[in-house]
């Protein structure tokens, strides 16, 4: 049992460290009585669609992310849907890439829609077509640094560690002579990266080329939070991480943002976390870039700023629903006036009552009635919430 565990966790827990240079493989625990932790998983950031070629040539580090850059060989701007070409001559290569922040901890699903140009060498009377056809290899780049790698140059070759896909037919075969593909290259981080590369090769006797469309760039995020995500003003809590629902004991570096602060060290496998004001704000800690926003998520303060839901007129000899949220409430009391004309049906101590009216039959003049929940907080806070409304005195008169 603690092997078939160990084996388990060793294949879930590859995650974060704050340094560079510190392992990204964490040691999976040995421990069989490991307990799963409470998890709100980060915000997901939207989906990021790559479709532009910059013209921009020099060191990675100067460029800005989200954009496909030239490496070398003849690659032009696409046209119409099409982001890039690579245009080969016979038995050339060409390259470019793409600079993206990819997170630690994410998983991504890359898709690159292309559609390769290749020609037909049968002859005349030949019954079928012999086609032959370019290649293309996408792989990410995660040892290269942004001071390693140039636009408008040579790019780095790919390492065995990488992740890659790639697309290629053999050739003479009957083929249409623009056959369309789409790749997808789906990976988990295990360190901070920014490049994905692109390859196209000829190894064939006649032009060709590689056209590639948009790109688009998903993730979600694996790893999960223990904390509350609402607090009260003046209360803190200790947040903590993990993945799959069990804690990872890595040091890294904690923020707060809005009326959320730091108590204590920013730097550990968890971090105290007090709430200042109404506002709420995020919690989370940094990439391995240092860039904020890789792994948060959201805290709110407990608030009594609510209303009463409900028709605001009402006619007599009729039962109505009324309610209000109680997420953040310890206690709701309920009472409804004049007694004369309002009766509390069901719902006392609850987010929803029913209210019937009824002994009003003044069609003429309207009376107020009042629908009021005394209301208690979670912090201790106490309020009377009132909602007014119109009785008219009759059953079956419209409502406006």
């Amino acid at each position: 049992m603690k092997k078939k565990l160990s084996i388990f966790l060793f294949s879930v827990l590859a995650i974060f460290s704050c340094s560079k240079e510190a392992s990204y493989l964490i040691e999976a625990p040995q421990s069989p009585e490991l307990v799963k932790i409470a998890s709100i998983p980060p915000i997901t950031a939207p989906s990021v669609t790559i479709n532009t070629l910059s013209e921009n040539c020099g060191r990675a580090d100067t460029l800005l992310p989200n954009f496909i850059y030239k490496g070398f060989g003849n690659v032009t701007p696409g046209e119409q849907d099409t982001a890039l070409s690579f245009n080969l001559n016979p038995y050339t290569n060409a390259s470019a890439f793409i600079k993206h922040n990819f997170i630690k901890g994410h998983r991504y699903t890359v898709t690159i829609p292309v559609y390769i140009e290749g020609y037909d060498d049968s002859g005349f009377f030949d019954v079928t077509r012999e086609s032959y056809f370019p290649s293309i290899e996408i792989s990410t780049l995660k040892s290269v640094t942004a001071t390693e790698i140039h636009s408008c140059d040579i790019i780095p070759v790919s390492q065995t560690s990488d992740f890659k896909t790639s697309l290629s037919f053999p050739n003479g075969q009957d083929l249409p002579p623009k056959p369309q593909r789409t790749l997808t290259l789906t990976f988990v981080a295990e360190s901070c990266f920014e490049f994905i590369g692109f390859k196209a090769s000829s190894s064939v006797q006649k032009k060709t080329a590689v056209h590639i469309k948009k790109i688009t760039i998903a993730s979600e995020s694996l790893i999960s939070f223990e904390a509350e995500p609402i607090m009260c003003v003046g209360e803190s809590q200790t947040v903590s991480f993990g993945i799959s629902g069990y804690p990872i004991n890595d040091n890294v570096e904690w923020y707060a943002t809005g009326d959320l602060e730091i108590v204590g060290s920013e730097i550990g496998p968890s971090a105290v976390v007090k709430c200042v004001g109404q506002e709420g704000g995020m919690i989370g800690f940094k990439s391995c870039s240092g860039i904020e926003g890789g792994q948060e998520f959201a805290v709110r303060a407990r608030s009594l700023d609510m209303q009463i839901s409900g028709v605001s007129m009402v006619t007599n000899e009729n039962t109505y629903s009324f309610g209000i949220n109680t997420t953040d409430l310890q206690s709701i009391t309920w009472e409804v006036r004049p007694l004369q004309y309002a009766h509390l049906v069901s719902g006392q101590g609850t987010g929803d009552i029913f209210v019937s009216f009824s002994g009003f039959y003044n069609s003429t003049n309207p009376r107020s009635v009042q629908i009021k929940a005394t209301v208690t907080s979670k912090c201790g806070e106490s309020k009377e919430i009132i909602k007014s409304v119109t009785l008219r005195g009759c059953r079956d008169c419209p409502i406006s």
